[in-house]
Order: C-alpha cells, then sequence, then structure tokens
C-alpha cells in the first residue's frame, strides 16, 4: 500500500513515523532496537506478562476484537500486546515496515469510527469515495492524533519493559 511519511521522529530514545496512506487513513510506528524484549515479538504472540498486570486498566483506546477474545482469560493468562498496550484501535502490526529498517510495532486508524481523509487519497481513490455516504460522527485522525498515540505507546512501552 503506498504511503507518504509524515513525520519521523525520536521521543525518549525511540524512533517513531506517522504514515498517511493513499487509502485515506494514518498509522503510527514504534521502532524496536535489537535487543529489546519485544524485538522480533509478533504483536499477538502471548507475553510473559498476565491479565491481572492491566486488570484494573480501563479499556482506554483498545480495538474491540482484542477486548471480546480476552473475555474468557482468567488473571494469570498471559496476554498478548494487542492487550496490554492502550493504543488507538489496538496494536494491528509488528514486523518489518517497508521503507524503514528494523522491527516496528503499529497500529493504524482504519476502524469503525475512522473517516477517510480525503487529502491523503490518490485521485483514483477520491473518485470512488465521491458518492459514498459520509458516517455521521465519524473522525478524520489527524497527524498530531496519531503523533500523540506514538508517544503514548513508547511510554507504555519503557513502562512494561525496561531496557
Amino acid at each position: 500500500m503506498e504511503h507518504k511519511k509524515e513525520l519521523d521522529k525520536k521521543y525518549r530514545g525511540f524512533r517513531y513515523v506517522v504514515l498517511g496512506l493513499t487509502v485515506g487513513h494514518r498509522c503510527g510506528y514504534v521502532s524496536l532496537p535489537k535487543g529489546h524484549p519485544l524485538y522480533g515479538v509478533s504483536y499477538s504472540e502471548q507475553l510473559p506478562i498476565t491479565l491481572k498486570r492491566i486488570g484494573k486498566e480501563s479499556v482506554g483506546k483498545r480495538g474491540v476484537i482484542p477486548i471480546l477474545c480476552s473475555s474468557g482469560l482468567k488473571p494469570d493468562d498471559r496476554i498478548n500486546m494487542e492487550l496490554l498496550f492502550d493504543v488507538h484501535g489496538s496494536l494491528t502490526f509488528s514486523g518489518k515496515l517497508k521503507d524503514f529498517y528494523g522491527y516496528w510495532i503499529g497500529f493504524d486508524c482504519a476502524h469503525s469510527g475512522d473517516a477517510k481523509d480525503f487529502s491523503l487519497m490518490s485521485k483514483e481513490m477520491r473518485k470512488s469515495y465521491e458518492n459514498w455516504p459520509d458516517l455521521v460522527g465519524d473522525v478524520v485522525r489527524t497527524t498530531d492524533y496519531v503523533e500523540q498515540e506514538c508517544k503514548n505507546l513508547i511510554d507504555q512501552v519503557i513502562k512494561h519493559f525496561k531496557y
């Protein structure tokens, strides 16, 4: 999928990027350095962290699917990054990121309630959405919003994994 790099910065020693995709939404990614406990770990893989570690936290901005999938977990059951990290829609990516070096974790802003940003779209994509009805209440997730979510993710990575 084609993208435009909107931001490429560092925060608390971690690199993060905000990409605008030509399909009309943004994604945020955080690079994990080699040697970090999460380096090479899939966002859906069980971690050595149990549900009781986050048991008192609110659902926050986590996605509905990871929440529903975890409904049968017991406090001592292990969880994955999707459930651990409270970011917009939960983590939806881990791996090598096209055009960028290293191992990345990230999230997208293409969930229910997220509106398309037509300024990101290719001409062909915009044309295909000309007659698409606007959904009342959907919100375009801005570059600033996604940047803040990247910083929130970095803060949580540091909190849960001393490196």
